[in-house]
């Protein structure tokens, strides 16, 4: 169990460094401007946050499209830096929570690839005064992305098939011919209630 005096110490920082960020906390302003797209934009605010927690170094972060469900996310290459992208198909639509999850981001940044969800991230967060939360509530239902899936025929029977792979060299017919692309399917398989009997 933790000492009472190191509880009262950690609170009395903790309001302490709030108070140092209630003048600095955005305004929905900045959420409009951050969703025009521009990566430009979206590293500098990124920039903005990290120098006020006190991160020296320079923030890469970027918009990324092909995002499906996590609303952002740090990535840590081997060279020590590290990359932010947040979900622009996911913040679109969700307007009021992109400084959120930006500083979300960054405070991954400044605890380090270890930390996760940790205590120096969970009051870097305090800081910034924003709960420490761990996953979004956001509604992802719209942004599920049905697999691609390609129509094949085989070169020497005719057969046609559904695969959900454009390689060639991944499928042969069972007549052991080879196939050929002929379209993309909208849908790789029917919806299990429309293939019941």
């Amino acid at each position: 169990m933790k000492d009472k005096s190191e509880v009262a110490k950690r609170t009395a920082a903790q309001t302490r460094q709030r108070s140092l960020f209630a003048d600095w906390l955005p305004s929905t302003r900045v959420d409009g401007l951050l969703l025009l797209g521009c990566d430009t934009m979206l590293r500098a605010e990124a920039q903005r946050i990290a120098w006020r927690l006190g991160w020296p170094g320079e923030v890469e972060a970027r918009w990324n499209r092909r995002m499906r469900s996590n609303a952002g996310r740090t990535t840590w290459f081997d060279s020590g830096k590290a990359r932010l992208e947040l979900n622009h198909r996911l913040l679109v639509k969700h307007p009021g929570r992109v400084w959120e999850t930006l500083a979300h981001e960054v405070c991954h940044l400044v605890a380090g690839p270890v930390e996760r969800h940790g205590v120096r991230w969970q009051d870097l967060m305090a800081a910034l005064g924003l709960p420490p939360a761990r996953c979004h509530t956001l509604d992802t239902t719209l942004l599920k992305v049905r697999r691609r899936c390609w129509r094949w025929i085989c070169r020497a029977c005719g057969r046609s098939m559904i695969r959900q792979h454009r390689r060639p060299e991944r499928y042969r017919c069972l007549c052991g011919g080879k196939l050929a692309v002929v379209a993309q399917c909208a849908q790789p398989f029917p919806p299990a209630a429309a293939a019941a009997p």
